[in-house]
């Protein structure tokens, strides 16, 4: 073989050789790389592992969290529910029942028991309890429960291992695990407890079930002090009613009693009305007879005597036959007869009656009645009387001056008449307004001393007033007269 083909062959080996070592070198440098990336990748891997385990563990925790949530949602709704239930309960023996039922069946207690100290503030007794078997075991309790609470500042979580001795009683007599003492306050006395417990290791009481405990504890609290503010009210009540029929029947009695004198004063006025019409019929009658001359001559001055007998007897006869009249209406024995009648025709006659006193004392007489009227309703001769009575009152107490003036005003109201008869006279202390409708009362003014008068007159007016189903009161001011205002029915529209 010449040498330029061994040079040849070398040059294609040396060629070749370096084609391999570079190739070599090429896929180790890319062994390592993905050596690298395999590292890296798997360091990836770890971490993605390791967020992944985080993930499911906040996971978990968040779900966690959302029942915890979700129980103490339920449970505010219980509680709610049941504020509404127990807040129309005023039987604290039903609110214990209640309360003790709902705490088992909504909260998952196994066991609750209420107690509550009554309101004459003895001893605590237990009111209801749920889940609890030893029953006899409750009012032993009540003795520990209410030790705990004068011990205790807000509410006790405890357990079966408890060193306080009565909490540890509390336990083992009734078998917790883990148990809750809540006290009741209101106005800042412990007037109960709730006692909720779970036997159960795992169903330890927590912060939670206490929070939820103290809300409705409160609630209990509001509803108890509604309860007994209620019976309070109730007692009153009843205290209050049978002073009202206790006062009542005293009333009644009393009114009995001024009825019967009521009714003996008109007896007796009557009586004495009858007895005393016949001696002054007599005097009447021998008077006349002594008046005429018939038993003899009459000198001028027995014939003034007898004229003054006379009068004042007829005066005392007029008295009589008013008191009489009184006593009849008084007594119902006066029967009104009642007719439609024209009111304006009979003030006219009235007014026309009374003229020769208007004019002799030069008073104007003003008279304001409606067009049209229709009939009133009344005893004629009876209202006559009444309307007399008042415009001679009237005329007695106008000035005589020549500047009194009498004012009749008649108004329509719905169903009656309102007739007011007024003077511009001396007028009336507002102190005597009330007694004017009294028999025998007259005011005690200068004026009256120098007028006559029986204070009967009113007094009938009322009654006859009274009688046709209206009513009489006067208006008055001094120096500026008075109004008589009294009311008739009408005939309906």
């Amino acid at each position: 073989m010449s040498l330029e083909y061994l040079v040849l062959f070398l040059a294609v080996c040396l060629t070749a050789l370096f084609a391999v070592a570079a190739l070599w070198i090429y896929e180790r440098r890319k062994f390592h790389e993905t050596i690298k990336s395999l590292d890296y990748f798997k360091k990836l891997c770890d971490e993605l592992d390791q967020n992944t385990k985080l993930i499911v563990q906040k996971d978990l925790e968040l779900s966690r969290t959302q029942e915890s949530l979700d129980q103490r949602a339920r449970e505010l709704f219980v509680l709610h529910e049941l504020g509404n239930k127990i807040g129309s309960v005023f039987d604290e023996s039903v609110l214990a029942g209640v309360i003790s039922k709902v705490l088992c069946e909504e909260f998952n207690f196994e066991k609750t028991a209420f107690f509550l100290r009554l309101r004459d503030k003895s001893r605590l007794l237990c009111l209801g309890s749920y889940g609890i078997q030893e029953k006899s075991a409750l009012q032993e309790i009540a003795g520990s429960v209410e030790r705990a609470l004068t011990q205790i500042n807000g509410s006790v979580l405890a357990a079966a291992d408890s060193p306080e001795p009565d909490l540890h009683k509390m336990a083992v007599d009734l078998k917790f695990h883990s148990f809750l003492l809540v006290p009741i306050v209101l106005k800042e006395e412990k007037v109960g407890a709730i006692l909720v417990g779970n036997s159960m290791t795992s169903d330890k009481i927590g912060e939670d079930e206490k929070d939820i405990m103290n809300l409705l504890a409160n609630q209990v609290a509001v509803v108890i002090d509604n309860s007994r503010l209620y019976e309070q009210l109730r007692q009153s009540h009843h205290l209050l009613e049978s002073k009202v029929q206790e006062r009542t029947r005293e009333l009644e009695n009393l009114n009995q009693r001024l009825k019967h004198l009521s009714d003996m004063k008109s007896d007796f006025v009557s009586s004495a009305s009858h007895e005393l019409r016949t001696p002054l019929t007599s005097i009447q009658g021998y008077s006349s007879i002594l008046t005429s001359g018939k038993l003899g001559p009459v000198t001028p001055e027995q014939q003034t005597r007898l004229n003054k007998i006379h009068l004042h007897a007829n005066e005392l006869v007029e008295m009589i036959n008013t008191l009489l009249d009184i006593s009849r209406i008084e007594r119902g024995k006066t029967e009104m007869k009642m007719e439609q009648f024209s009111l304006k025709d009979l003030i006219a006659k009235v007014v026309d009656l009374l003229q020769p006193q208007f004019s002799a004392r030069k008073i104007q007489v003003r008279l304001d009645l409606a067009e049209n009227m229709e009939p009133a309703i009344g005893d004629v001769p009876q209202l006559q009387r009444v309307f007399i009575n008042l415009l001679s009152n009237a005329v007695k107490y106008a000035p005589d001056n020549g500047t009194g003036v009498i004012n009749v005003k008649v108004s329509v109201l719905k169903t009656e008449y309102q007739v007011s008869i007024g003077d511009n006279g001396v007028g009336i202390p507002e102190e005597a307004l009330p007694k004017l409708f009294t028999e025998f009362y007259r005011v005690d003014t200068p004026m009256n001393q120098e007028i006559k008068g029986t204070g009967l007159g009113l007094s009938l007016v009322k009654r006859i007033i009274e009688a046709h189903k209206g009513s009489v009161w006067a208006a008055s001011r001094l120096g500026m007269g008075t109004t008589f205002h009294f009311t008739l029915p009408r005939k309906a529209s």
